[in-house]
């Protein structure tokens, strides 16, 4: 265990946590080796935006960025492309821009969105390739955002570390002037006046339409069996999704919860005490 400021659980890798000792291995040499290089990698200089849709795992990352990929002027990357992962190292993750770019470019379009959620983690190893890059960071409270992540994986330990370290990168990140912090709360109470706060941060103009019920960019793709539940989700029109955990969660469940994440809670503005 490392620790972090007031954070107690920071693991060695921290944005795949909890994986077996000889992928950890693998994942630490394949970083050194790939990363040898890293620090000749130049950045790439464009005229076209960029925003990449981060946080922690079923905080909204995937509503969002499918809501947002369908503006006018945007074009999303219809997947979780993990591009800039510290293993691939910086020279793979340029390339990959590069092909990104010339996509958005051949489309006609001005803005691209990518969303992996773990590039939280990276924020500054997509900053050296893209200076100008802006991020769109998620949050949720911890109790619907826990139960959420221990619905899928079934280790509420597991989800609540998950919930500690992503949210804790994004207070990292607090007050530059390139990140946007957007509640989970707040995007389903007021769908309308988020996004459009989120189109002025992007600089691009506000189209209503893009809330509306319709097609993503995730339609018609591949994707694993978590990701087939959110392409039927995020075409529908956004509706508040709070307090599920109520239904589920033990007295000691939503205890262990608010106790553990009360730190970082406290910094991203949620009193867990009151969450309900």
């Amino acid at each position: 265990m490392k620790f972090r400021g007031n954070y107690k659980l920071q693991y060695a890798h921290a944005s795949d946590h909890r994986v077996t000792i000889g992928k950890w291995f693998r994942k630490r040499y394949k970083t050194l080796v790939h990363g040898l290089g890293d620090r000749w990698v130049a950045p790439i200089s464009t005229d076209l935006s960029t925003c990449f849709v981060v946080g922690c795992g079923h905080s909204g990352t995937t509503l969002v960025a499918a809501k947002l990929g369908r503006h006018g002027d945007a074009h999303l990357i219809g997947r979780e492309t993990h591009g800039y992962a510290p293993a691939r190292g910086l020279r793979a993750s340029r390339r990959s821009t590069q092909e990104w770019l010339s996509t958005l470019r051949a489309n006609n379009k001005k803005l691209l969105i990518e969303k992996t959620p773990k590039h939280v983690h990276v924020i500054p190893r997509v900053r050296r390739i893209l200076p100008e890059a802006r991020f769109l960071a998620m949050v949720r409270n911890p109790l619907d955002n826990c139960f959420s992540l221990y619905q899928r994986y079934g280790d509420l330990g597991f989800a609540i570390d998950r919930w500690n370290m992503d949210n804790a990168a994004i207070i990292d990140q607090v007050g530059r002037e390139y990140i946007k912090i957007v509640s989970y709360e707040t995007l389903t109470s007021d769908p309308g006046a988020t996004f459009e706060s989120i189109c002025h941060f992007l600089e691009i103009p506000w189209q209503p339409e893009i809330i509306e019920r319709g097609d993503t960019a995730y339609d018609g793709v591949h994707q694993r069996r978590n990701m087939e539940v959110r392409q039927a989700q995020v075409k529908e029109v956004i509706r508040p999704s709070l307090g599920r955990w109520k239904k589920h969660l033990s007295d000691a469940q939503v205890d262990r919860i608010r106790r553990e994440t009360r730190v970082v809670a406290f910094d991203l503005g949620y009193d867990s005490t009151r969450v309900n």
